[in-house]
């Protein structure tokens, strides 16, 4: 049994929503409301609606929809915080239970609301706006005219966390600004009357119900002070960038001590001197700091977060992803809460401007997690081995969220081949069904007119053989769960994307798509090549086109279209010729990366070759000889060769599995997910050397490769199977429950 790793989310979720059909509108007694004309990145609005009861009603319940995220507090409890789930096509309401905060005679309801403005992690902007309905007993309280609202000026961060990963802007927060009272002020004179627009409106084409749990809370996480010390502020000459004023100021240490939960005083500090906390917890979490500060007026507290210490320090200067943020204290008592959740293993707070002693009277750190339930049970006679698969479920539990993500610290991209992997395994692990079918129907609004998907949430961009991992992943998904109506409702846009592909190719019928800023190549390492991808058509590309068409043949079939079926084999057999025809290396055998012509480097990519083998272009024979061949040459000619990353070994465990190579596969395992246990990692990590970020959850596919294609369970049954002397390691046994 894995163990050694924090325990699921208690307790686990028992009651997630359906996942049949496709989720219906509700009828709506509210508008959705918002000041005109106030859309700019970043902005915080404050809404206010007093009621009064007479008693408190039998039920209490919560719908609300904003666009981008928003905390709603009643009567002084916060009941909710809501997502950014926002896509092209759709976007997702809430449902929050309130009859606790709910009391007789008036109630206070406050709602802050989040515009990002700007493509960010699981948001894609549209307009701004806030739909709610409070359902209490018979009575109804919607969104409209008679709320009232005010724009807040605390919150004064415009700078990007990454302007390439699409991350939202750093939180930089004065809570001087906030209003008197808040977020019940006593002064409204300053608010005003939004501008209410009945249901349907304008902003959304759709608003469904959240279709999977919301995330919850696991307690809290354990930590410990690394050092701490004075440094020199420089956070004078970094106004808007907290995080390059922390990349380069030092750490002079002094006695600090912490037992991770008593509180703590910092001292008043001279002018142009702070003082820095680092912090380590005891493992890869996803969460949200809270701290309960009395301090004097103006004094800052820089957040920081990271996977790792670089050099003693927090440095974000190569890797120029500001995961810090700045909180300004009013003077007295300061809750901080940050608006989004961070992930990591390490924290650094800097307090600068102490101009006297600052009492931090909590600090803590509350793990949250999306709700699963592991069914996955794995043993075997070697820890390390166990350990690989722990840190395998511990990248998944990380990368599934409010979305599927590439990675939850540096990224929090939804990229359709990244899905498939991370779906793929928590069907194995979890069983989970609701997320998977959620972010696969959120990919239809992806797809333009033409049948063209674009890949990645949320920028537009495109990497051609991840759309057929989003076919992949339908049909997965169906395998696994068993029931159709997520296939019936996005066929349509499957043959769509399959017309798409039939009208790129070059003049000798190969697979060539000419059309930027779409990405050719397949796997991290290819970037090698990168340059020719608008020249000449590539092999791996083609190569996984042929499954793509297998899984066409596949869909005509299950929709009674036996003929179409038919094509898409015929036309198999003749990418398959032209395949052999047009990247056969006639001096080696093997198979180049890019037709043999001038221009591009003859290359040969572990990839390719190992997809050649799982789709069945040749034989299991020949693919056999054609697999050793390539491993020979390899060995004497790396230079020649372009390598995987953990996203591209997937195939290459395919290909071994295909050629009954068992006991390759668990050494592979052994060695590059071994590396990373050997060096303590948590998280399967997005490269084998650990030079990138350290939690990826597509990277855990090992639990897929032993339990799938070794052990040859299917993730739709329970089951049980052991097998002995494979590949070094004298036993494995995975049950399924």
């Amino acid at each position: 049994m894995v163990s050694g790793f924090p325990p699921p989310c208690c307790p686990p979720m028992t009651t997630a929503p359906a996942c049949q059909g496709t989720p219906q509108p509700r009828r709506w007694s509210a508008s959705w409301i918002w000041p005109r004309d106030y859309r700019e990145p970043n902005l915080h609005l404050l809404f206010r609606k007093d009621f009064t009861l007479e008693s408190v009603p039998d039920t209490g319940l919560l719908h609300i929809a904003v666009e981008s995220a928003a905390q709603v507090i009643l009567n002084g409890q916060t009941i909710a915080r809501t997502s950014p789930n926002s896509y092209p096509h759709q976007h997702y309401y809430e449902t929050f239970a309130c009859r606790s905060a709910l009391q007789p005679g008036v109630n206070r309801l406050a709602v802050v609301a989040r515009y990002i403005g700007i493509p960010s992690s699981a948001s894609i902007p549209k307009d701004p706006g806030l739909l709610a309905e409070l359902l209490l007993g018979s009575q109804s309280i919607g969104t409209d005219a008679t709320w009232t609202c005010l724009v807040l000026d605390a919150w004064r961060g415009k700078r990007r966390r990454s302007e390439w990963l699409n991350l939202d802007q750093l939180e930089i927060v004065d809570r001087r600004l906030l209003p008197a009272g808040f977020p019940y002020p006593t002064d409204m004179a300053k608010f005003k009357a939004p501008e209410s627009l009945k249901w349907p409106g304008v902003r959304y084409t759709c608003v469904e119900p959240r279709p999977f749990p919301k995330t919850v809370t696991c307690g809290e996480a354990r930590m410990h002070v690394v050092r701490a010390g004075t440094v020199t502020d420089h956070s004078a000459e970094y106004i808007e960038t907290p995080p390059e004023a922390i990349s380069v100021e030092d750490i002079t240490e002094q006695p600090f001590t912490w037992d991770g939960q008593s509180s703590f005083t910092i001292p008043a500090l001279p002018s142009g001197q702070a003082f820095a906390i680092q912090f380590k917890l005891d493992n890869y979490y996803s969460g949200r700091p809270e701290l309960d500060v009395d301090g004097p007026a103006g004094a800052m507290i820089d957040l920081a977060w990271e996977e790792k210490f670089i050099d003693g320090k927090i440095d974000f200067r190569q890797r120029r992803t500001y995961t810090a943020d700045r909180h300004i204290l009013t003077a007295g008592k300061n809750h901080i809460v940050p608006e989004d959740w961070i992930t990591g293993r390490v924290m650094q707070l800097t307090f600068r401007h102490v101009t006297a002693p600052l009492h931090v009277e909590r600090f803590r750190y509350i793990r949250e997690e999306y709700p699963l339930l592991q069914r996955l049970k794995f043993a075997s006679s070697d820890p390390r081995l166990d350990r690989i698969i722990a840190i395998s479920l511990q990248a998944v539990r990380r990368c599934m969220h409010d979305n599927m993500m590439d990675c939850p610290w540096r990224e929090r991209r939804q990229w359709i081949g990244d899905v498939q992997r991370i779906a793929l395994i928590n069907h194995f692990a979890f069983g989970d069904r609701a997320l998977v079918r959620g972010v696969l129907r959120q990919h239809i609004g992806m797809q333009d007119p033409t049948g063209r998907m674009w890949c990645c949430v949320p920028i537009w961009e495109e990497y051609p053989t991840q759309s057929m991992e989003w076919v992949r992943a339908v049909l997965e998904y169906g395998d696994a769960s068993g029931e159709t109506s997520l296939f019936t409702e996005v066929f349509p846009n499957i043959e769509l994307l399959h017309r798409w592909f039939l009208r790129h190719r070059d003049q000798r019928g190969l697979l060539f798509i000419n059309e930027p800023p779409i990405m050719n190549w397949m796997d991290n390492p290819y970037s090698r090549i990168r340059p020719w991808q608008f020249q000449v058509p590539f092999l791996g590309q083609n190569i996984r086109y042929l499954s793509f068409l297998d899984d066409m043949a596949t869909c005509y079939t299950r929709v009674g279209r036996p003929a179409d079926a038919q094509q898409m084999r015929d036309e198999r057999r003749i990418i398959e010729g032209r395949i052999r025809e047009h990247f056969t290396d006639a001096a080696t055998g093997l198979l180049r990366d890019c037709p043999d012509e001038p221009g591009p480097p003859r290359t040969f990519s572990v990839m390719a070759h190992a997809l050649a083998v799982s789709t069945g272009l040749y034989s299991v024979a020949e693919g056999g000889q054609l697999w050793d061949r390539f491993q020979a040459y390899a060995a004497q000619h790396p230079d020649d060769i372009i390598p995987t990353s953990p996203f591209g070994q997937y195939h290459v465990h395919q290909a071994l599995a295909r050629l009954g190579r068992h006991d390759a596969i668990m050494e592979d395992i052994l060695s590059k997910w071994g590396h990373m246990v050997d060096s303590g990692a948590e998280t399967s990590w997005e490269d084998f050397a650990g030079k990138s970020s350290h939690c990826h959850g597509w990277a855990g596919i090992p639990v897929v490769s032993l339990a799938g294609m070794v052990l040859g369970l299917e993730p739709h049954k329970a089951g049980k199977a052991r097998r002995t002397n494979l590949g070094g390691v004298s036993w494995i046994e995975v049950e399924l429950v």
